[in-house]
C-alpha cells in the first residue's frame, strides 16, 4: 500500500462506519490537528437547504491551516462538491480514506437517527457515494481504503469491499 500524505487527510464513510475514531487515532499518533466535522458544520442552515452558508465555516477550516485531519468531505450537495473539486485542483497533497465495516457492524454502530438504507445508499447501491467521489475526485487526490473492522487498510476499493 502507497503511504498517505500526511497533510489534508479527509476521511469519509456512512455514519457510524468509524470516521471519528480513525481520526482521532490519525490525530494521536501524528502532530496534525483534528477538525471535527459536526461541529463545523451547520446542519440547522443546511436542513434550511442553505447549503453553502452551512458549510461555510468548514472551508473556513480547512483554508486556516495547512495540515490536518477532517472526519467527513465537505461536498454534501453540488455546490459544496463543486467548491471542494476547486480546493483539491489549489491543494495537491490532499488524501480521502473511505472507511467501511460491514453492515452488520453498521447496524450495531448507526446513530439512532439514521436509516438503514444509509448503508447501501452510501457503499453499494447504483450511484452511491463512493463511486461519486472516487469518479469525482481520483485525479485531484489519493484514495485509500480502511476497514474498521479489521483496523487495516486495504489495497483498493475492491479489497475493502471483498472484505467488509
Amino acid at each position: 500500500m502507497k503511504e498517505i500524505k500526511l497533510t489534508k487527510i479527509f476521511i469519509t464513510g456512512a455514519s457510524g462506519a468509524g470516521k471519528t475514531t480513525l481520526a482521532q487515532l490519525i490525530t494521536n499518533n501524528t502532530e496534525l490537528p483534528y477538525i471535527y466535522f459536526d461541529e463545523t458544520y451547520n446542519y440547522a442552515l443546511a436542513r434550511a437547504s442553505m447549503f453553502e452558508l452551512a458549510s461555510s465555516p468548514v472551508f473556513n477550516a480547512i483554508n486556516r491551516t495547512s495540515k490536518y485531519v477532517i472526519d467527513a468531505l465537505p461536498a454534501t450537495n453540488s455546490s459544496d462538491k463543486d467548491k471542494f473539486s476547486e480546493y483539491l485542483k489549489k491543494n495537491k497533497d490532499c488524501s480521502i480514506i473511505v472507511v467501511k465495516c460491514s453492515k452488520e457492524t453498521w447496524l450495531k454502530r448507526k446513530p439512532e437517527t439514521a436509516e438503514d438504507k444509509l448503508y447501501d445508499n452510501f457503499y453499494n447501491a447504483e450511484g452511491n457515494l463512493v463511486n461519486a467521489w472516487l469518479n469525482s475526485f481520483e485525479d485531484m487526490a489519493s484514495f485509500y481504503f480502511y476497514n474498521s473492522d479489521t483496523s487495516t487498510f486495504c489495497n483498493s476499493k475492491e479489497e475493502l469491499y471483498s472484505q467488509t
